[in-house]
């Protein structure tokens, strides 16, 4: 039993929450007012689709409320009963991610994930959404829809909802690949007759017989090739030794050549020395001599050189002296005239009159200070005493008070003004004061740089008459030095006259052993030239063999590359010819297979159609059945025995049992059936079929089941939805615009309302 659901956001229920019952639950209002949506989201909650949204005709994101505002997300939550366990399932719904789902078993977590909720509750109902939606939900306007169908349509329609469509697209595909396997063969057994199998066999066997023949003189090319390689291989070597013996023998002559030339040019070298008559004992002799003699000269320059420099150090602090002193006599000039004669004393005889002036001032102003005080203490003094003289306690005569004060006071002031001229006149002494100081400090300084200078012009004197002995002296000396100096330039260029000669001697000494040396290797480079046999001509003989030879053996390789292509294009031949029998023999094969699979698709088709026809039989019996067990409760009147599903070729047909004349006869409900009764006839049709679907069906949803009916007629459905199908049905779910529903004995009914005109949302009254 389905207890409740609350939805949230789900189209125009913005939050509702619904209380059911055993038995009749009525769900009354206006189109529009949101009752429909009440039953999508049951269905959403169990198997996450509705009619609606499986059939493409709402998305997903399109559940939230958009009016009056857009909402982001939806959820339902559903509370039902199954066994002796209470179920919680929630479904959420977001526009821009993916759904979610919770499941819970008597407040326990059981499942989540949205498929793995769908596959728990289908497995708690056994019952999946197909089921539901054809045997449980009959949506708006549809109680009576199966006989508004024509004839065609409502067989489809029925045999979907017993299972019995899977049957015809069954037999549809069979036929459709029966009708395919036909055309494969048709196409298989036109390539086979465009194929001449015994004329491919023929040239198969012609083709193997020249390929044997090529594959046997291939093999006779390729011994005559092998010999002939290995003999050119031979001669090659043969070659390449000639050669190698030849170049050695060209190698040997070049080196005799050069051998030859050098002892020539080194004998040349040793008469150009003989022919100088240079005496080796002479030679050693003068050496030693000039040797001691330049040891000698050079010892004498170096002391010479030193006394030069110390000279002219001598002399350049002289002049450096004289300069300095020379400097000192324009300084102290200068001085001199800065000073002058009685500058000093004239300085301290205004030192003097200035600090006079400014000790008389400072004590001008102590003194005015002192007296400034006295006034303002007796200013105070004759403001404290208003009536007796603070100094002798005497009354004061009448205005000589004030005249005291007046006069004290104009003293004050005249005292402060002397007292700030007299500042003024001690900070200009004492700025002339220090200004005469700092300019007899100076004065005093320069005196005293007097007292330094008083010697300096005897001083220059006396220097000056130094810097000529010494400037002579000085010049003697550059003289010697450059006398000596010239001499050891002529001993040292006869030591190195004489220091060639002596290496003449040692070159013509060494020259002598290399000759020896020489001579010796090219007797041997004789001996080896004269022992080699091999000359250009021999080398010549062999390449020419070498030649005739290798021309042999290329043609005979030219010969083997032709027949190995003729031979692959043999064995190209033989695999299209055997690929072209091969697919000859695989297309009969499959044309074989494919008539064994059309035979036994046909008499698959046979026993599908068989199949099909005996379970509808049992299915509509047992239909027929039910409605025999039903029909009694709902229709307790006796103008119609039954009611019962006829099946036939193109049709069902929903009957009406009458007595004619004392005859029973079963006629087209259509045919005899006022809109009431033709109402119930589908209700107990709908049962029937769910009962045969679902044999535990505990639920029925119809949607405006008093669609087309009159007063008369709905009157009957009330009294049967009321009186007779909760026996049957353990919950029935109504959805209905019609007020005469409310009627309905001990229905729970469900007032929905809507201001549709300002967008507003579901509002419910629950009685």
């Amino acid at each position: 039993m389905i207890r409740s659901i609350e939805l949230i956001n789900w189209k125009t229920h913005r939050h509702t929450k619904l209380e059911f019952r055993k038995g009749v639950n009525v769900l009354i209002g206006v189109m529009g007012a949101g009752k429909s949506s009440v039953m999508d989201a049951i269905s959403f909650s169990l198997f996450g689709t509705f009619p609606a949204l499986k059939q493409g005709r709402i998305k997903l994101d399109g559940i939230p409320t958009n009016r009056p505002r857009v909402e982001e997300d939806s959820e339902v939550r559903l509370t039902f009963d199954a066994g002796q366990d209470t179920y919680v399932v929630s479904r959420k719904v977001f526009k821009n991610k993916k759904s979610e789902a919770y499941l819970e078993r008597n407040g326990k977590h059981l499942q989540t994930q949205s498929e793995r909720v769908t596959e728990e509750i289908e497995s708690i109902l056994k019952l999946d959404y197909d089921t539901f939606s054809r045997a449980i939900y009959s949506e708006q306007n549809r109680l009576d829809y199966f006989l508004q169908l024509r004839k065609g349509e409502r067989k489809r329609e029925i045999d979907q909802m017993l299972g019995l469509d899977h049957f015809a697209t069954v037999e549809e595909n069979t036929t459709s690949l029966i009708n395919s396997i036909k055309n494969l063969e048709k196409e298989d057994a036109q390539l086979a007759s465009g194929i001449d199998g015994a004329a491919i066999r023929d040239s198969i066997s012609k083709i193997k017989g020249e390929i044997s023949q090529a594959e046997k003189e291939a093999l006779e090319n390729g011994e005559k090739a092998k010999r002939l390689g290995e003999e050119v291989d031979a001669i090659r070597s043969d070659v390449e030794k000639a050669r190698d013996e030849n170049d050695k023998r060209i190698k040997i002559e070049k080196e005799i050549a050069e051998i030859e030339s050098t002892i020539k040019a080194k004998k040349n070298e040793t008469k150009k020395i003989n022919d100088m008559g240079i005496d080796g004992k002479v030679v050693d002799a003068e050496l030693a001599e000039s040797t001691g003699r330049e040891h000698k000269l050079s010892e004498s320059s170096a002391k010479i050189k030193k006394e030069e420099i110390e000279l002219q150090k001598s002399l350049a602090a002289l002049h450096e002296r004289m300069d300095l002193n020379t400097k000192k006599i324009e300084e102290k000039r200068r001085i001199e005239k800065e000073i002058g004669n009685g500058a000093v004393e004239e300085l301290y005889a205004k030192l003097k009159e200035c600090s006079e002036k400014m000790e008389k001032a400072i004590a001008e102003a102590a003194s005015g200070s002192s007296r400034a005080e006295e006034l303002k203490e007796l200013i105070a003094e004759l403001d404290r005493h208003k009536g007796v003289c603070p100094v002798c306690e005497r009354e004061f005569e009448e205005g000589l008070r004030e005249r005291l004060l007046k006069k004290n006071k104009e003293e004050l002031e005249s005292l402060k003004g002397k007292l700030v001229a007299l500042k003024q006149e001690t900070k200009r002494s004492q700025d002339e004061k220090e200004k005469i100081e700092s300019q007899i400090k100076k004065l005093e300084k320069l005196s005293g740089r007097l007292e330094e200078y008083k010697d300096v012009e005897r001083l220059v004197e006396s220097d000056r008459k130094m810097v000529e002995p010494m400037v002579k002296k000085v010049r003697d000396t550059e003289e010697l030095l450059k006398k000596n100096e010239s001499e050891l330039d002529g001993v040292r260029d006869k030591i190195r006259e004489l220091k060639s000669k002596h290496e003449t001697l040692k070159r013509k000494a060494e020259l002598d052993k290399e000759i020896v040396a020489v001579e010796k290797d090219l007797a041997k480079k004789l001996e080896e030239h004269r022992s080699m046999k091999t000359d250009q001509d021999s080398v010549d003989a062999l390449q020419d063999r070498f030649n005739t030879k290798n021309s042999e053996y290329q043609k005979v390789l030219a010969i083997i590359q032709e027949s190995s292509k003729s031979l692959r294009m043999l064995k190209q031949q033989l695999k299209d010819r055997t690929d072209q029998l091969n697919s000859l023999i695989e297309i009969e094969k499959r044309i074989k297979a494919r008539k064994g699979q059309e035979d036994l698709l046909i008499k698959f088709k046979g026993a599908i159609i068989e199949t099909e026809g005996l379970l509808r039989n049992r299915l509509v019996s047992s239909i027929n059945s039910i409605l025999d067990s039903l029909w009694p409760g709902l229709y307790p009147y006796g103008d119609y025995v039954g009611v019962k599903l006829n099946a036939y070729n193109d049709d069902y047909s929903l009957e009406a049992g009458i007595t004619i004349d004392g005859k029973e006869q079963w006629v087209a409900v259509d045919s005899v059936a006022s809109g009431g009764e033709r109402s119930i006839a589908s209700l107990a049709m709908r049962i029937a079929l769910g009962m045969t679907i679902v044999p535990n069906l505990k639920w029925i949803i119809l949607d405006e089941p008093t669609h087309n009916l009159d007063s008369a007629g709905i009157g009957k459905l009330i009294e049967v939805l009321g009186e007779k199908l909760p026996d049957i049905v353990e919950q029935i779910f109504i959805i209905t615009h019609d007020e005469s529903l409310k009627g309905i004995s001990y229905a729970n009914v469900i007032g929905f309302e809507r201001d549709k005109n300002n967008s507003g949302s579901t509002a419910i009254m629950q009685n």
